[in-house]
């Protein structure tokens, strides 16, 4: 058995919020990239309706590794 120790790191991941000007009104969440084109639903462009940051959580477990140094005299 050995021992670890496990922690948590969390980033804000920008995302948006699309509507569709179309028929179906629905909207889209995706995540922010450069240069990315509007979002196309039901043929049409869709609006920029809002932005946000979704936390992403990342969990992480490393093993304590114990270093035993052999001393020769």
């Amino acid at each position: 058995m050995t021992d670890s120790i496990c922690y948590e790191l969390v980033s804000e991941t920008p995302r948006e919020v699309w509507k569709c000007l179309g028929a179906c009104q629905r909207f889209r969440h995706r995540t922010v990239r450069p240069g990315i084109l509007p979002a196309i639903c039901c043929g049409v462009a869709a609006r920029l309706f809002d932005r946000y940051s979704q936390p992403e959580v990342v969990n992480i477990s490393e093993p304590i590794v114990s270093v035993s140094r052999a001393v020769t005299e």
